[in-house]
């Protein structure tokens, strides 16, 4: 890879219909293509990468294949993000788990010489944690977020320790009703670095990346 000839694409990726925002700003080579991009959204925004997923730019659509996949006009691993020549806050949008209909809106904001020092793709900023893949969409997890307040959290965190405290099962009970109430107890911090974690591991080949999603 000719680092002269490549740029930076920092771009800014946020989700549709959630307010205050989720968005992360992630940095990646040109010479990187849309698959790198798929896997860096994945990553991110800590999912899976279970549903189908699909991007759309100038009336192309482009994904990973997988099997059942949506129809595409272009592998995902075959295009590099410099082919399709984009331009400064050109925007163009990526759909995941079409039952749930999370839509990322991507903002193409910069270019930047490569850092040979640094590793793509990176996080370079965000906020909040990405929403639970599967809590039925954006409409969903706002009625979620506002069930599990912080302060109702607290609540029923110290309500389930005060009714079980003598009770053998109460480990149970919590493994069984811990994983949301973990999330939303937490669902206002940007992890940063244990995304770029995740994204490094990514970046330099590391298999252990693809301990957080379910790639076939």
């Amino acid at each position: 890879m000719n680092d002269e000839a490549t740029q930076v694409y920092v771009f800014r990726a946020f989700i549709r219909q959630i307010s205050p925002m989720i968005w992360r700003r992630l940095l990646l080579r040109g010479d990187q293509t849309f698959a790198d991009l798929h896997y860096t959204l994945q990553l991110a925004f800590q999912w899976s990468d279970l549903h189908l997923h699909r991007f759309q730019l100038q009336a192309q659509v482009y994904c990973v294949p997988h099997l059942h996949s949506v129809d595409y006009t272009h592998d995902a691993n075959d295009v590099q993000l410099q082919s399709v020549r984009l331009q400064g806050n050109q925007r163009f949008l990526y759909e995941y788990n079409f039952f749930d209909g999370w839509q990322v809106e991507i903002r193409l904001e910069n270019f930047l010489s490569v850092n040979p020092k640094q590793t793509y793709p990176t996080c370079a900023g965000g906020a909040k944690a990405g929403p639970l893949e599967d809590c039925g969409g954006p409409s969903a997890y706002l009625a979620e977020k506002e069930r599990y307040h912080p302060a109702r959290v607290i609540r029923e965190l110290h309500e389930m320790a005060e009714s079980t405290r003598s009770d053998r099962k109460f480990g149970a009970l919590i493994r069984e009703t811990f994983p949301d109430l973990l999330y939303w107890a937490k669902a206002h911090q940007f992890d940063h670095e244990e995304i770029n974690r995740r994204l490094h591991q990514y970046a330099i080949g590391d298999e252990r990346w693809q301990q957080w999603l379910e790639i076939e």
